[in-house]
């Protein structure tokens, strides 16, 4: 997990791109796969919220 946060953050142009420290990153070690989502400064709600 480490090595691809680092390789994330060499890859990443700051002036187009969410900052590395912004971002969420989920590993699956089953599929080798991971994904990126950014992170939100406020809990979004849950779904069922009206």
């Amino acid at each position: 997990t480490e090595v691809m946060r680092e390789i994330i953050k060499l890859g990443l142009n700051y002036g187009l791109h969410v900052s590395w420290d912004k971002l969420n990153i989920s590993t699956f070690e089953d599929t080798h796969t991971f994904t990126l989502e950014r992170k939100t400064k406020t809990p979004l709600p849950p779904l069922n919220t009206p």
